[in-house]
């Protein structure tokens, strides 16, 4: 009892300036010692929204899931009904696609560190067709999408996030998140042009990929169902779906979250839709005894401003995945890596905070834990919806840095008689 004041006293200067300057009906911040007090909690149970904290229940959704889980990877499998002659497929080679959201070519990885630690190589496409005895082929190769729905993007989403290419269109088969090179010279970004037709798009990638590993694709590459009576020619296997994850919430790659949410739909209910996809969020969070009254999840990324969560569901989600868990050991960490590779850099924090971050217009949103000098750990939820992000952003540094000089008190063990 008598150390619990200074607790409180360290957090003083961010409680008056939370008090000062943050309407309390936009803001809930949580802050709890693990196994320990809760220091902070100003309207905690208060639904607001998420921005790209929505992430964090997608993924502990994925990670919970049994048929997915840390240790699920994607499998693209490359199926025909033709028959392979003096190193010629006699026909089409079918791509099914499987969801894979890190299929990405060499050129495309290079532009993020992260992604080309946690990729699935397209061009190790060639290996295994070597392998399998395949030098060319004669027909096309076709891209089977028909694992998800063709809704590219969330309906909700305005034309103008759209235009900001912070997402790719949606397919059971992506290649580089959807994205296509521009001609070199053009004054957009190298990976700014997007297709109406992500599937066939990505199979016209692939050709290139293998016409420059020297496999030669005769007819070019489309989508289309494939026929039944294939068989396997080949295959290509993704990450383990905890460094997936973990990419996911380092980088906040919003088309990631999508499709992991649509997998979820599949694995679910049958249907790789986004509708599918959050209703499985919602229920796997009702089965493990989250309280989710009020909770609206709208989709996986945390892009439609439709979606509504609380600081004590986030703070639940942590404390319940554990400090060790595949989902905050895949969180960005303050002047390290992802989102938070330039936040709180140089300071006590750095190394020491690992957060999910969340800005969107008005929005933001931080969560995550705060490894004491100690060993203890502190986590943290923090969502403002006042319209000022970037006092809400000085808000949030302010209350995570205190928690990083935060001391626990004495223990029974420093306090106690000697024996």
């Amino acid at each position: 009892m008598l150390v619990e004041p200074g607790r409180r006293a360290q957090f003083a200067p961010a409680l008056d300036e939370l008090a000062a300057n943050v309407p309390v009906e936009t803001t809930c911040v949580l802050a709890v010692v693990e196994g320990g007090p809760t220091l902070l909690d100003r309207n905690a149970a208060t639904l607001l929204r998420p921005a790209s904290n929505q992430k964090l229940l997608t993924a502990y959704a994925v990670l919970a899931e049994p048929a997915l889980g840390p240790d699920f990877r994607f499998r693209t499998t490359f199926e025909t009904t033709a028959r392979v002659v003096n190193g010629v497929l006699q026909g089409d080679l079918h791509v099914i696609g499987s969801g894979d959201p890190v299929l990405v070519t060499e050129d495309y990885a290079a532009t993020s560190a992260e992604l080309a630690a946690v990729r699935t190589p397209a061009e190790g496409l060639v290996d295994v067709l070597r392998a399998a005895g395949v030098q060319r082929i004669a027909g096309r190769l076709l891209a089977d999408e028909s694992r998800y729905d063709n809704v590219r993007y969330h309906p909700n989403w305005p034309e103008s996030l759209i235009a900001q290419d912070v997402a790719g269109p949606q397919s059971a088969f992506l290649v580089n998140h959807g994205f296509l090179a521009v001609p070199d010279g053009a004054p957009s970004s190298p990976w700014a042009a997007r297709s109406d037709d992500p599937a066939a798009a990505s199979a016209a990638r692939l050709v290139q990929v293998l016409a420059d590993g020297g496999i030669a694709v005769d007819g070019g590459g489309g989508a289309a169902p494939a026929p039944p009576g294939r068989r396997v020619v080949a295959s290509l296997t993704s990450p383990a779906m905890r460094d997936i994850v973990g990419y996911l919430l380092r980088t906040s790659e919003n088309t990631v979250a999508e499709l992991l949410l649509k997998e979820l739909g599949v694995v679910a209910a049958g249907t790789g839709s986004t509708v599918a996809g959050a209703a499985a969020v919602l229920e796997r969070l009702r089965a493990d005894g989250f309280a989710v009254d009020g909770v609206v999840v709208s989709d996986g990324s945390g892009l439609d401003d439709g979606s509504l969560l609380s600081c004590r569901l986030l703070d639940a989600v942590i404390a319940r995945s554990g400090r060790r868990s595949p989902l905050v050991e895949g969180l960005a960490v303050a002047g390290v890596s992802g989102t938070m590779r330039r936040r709180l850099a140089g300071t006590d924090g750095e190394g020491r905070i690992h957060a999910k971050t969340g800005t969107m217009g008005s929005i933001t949103s931080l969560a995550g834990v705060v490894d004491g000098h100690d060993g203890s750990v502190v986590r943290f939820a923090i969502i403002a919806n006042d319209g000022n992000a970037n006092g809400s952003k000085y808000l949030e540094d302010r209350l995570t840095l205190a928690m990083a000089i935060f001391d626990p008190g004495p223990t029974l063990d420093r306090i106690g008689p000697r024996g």
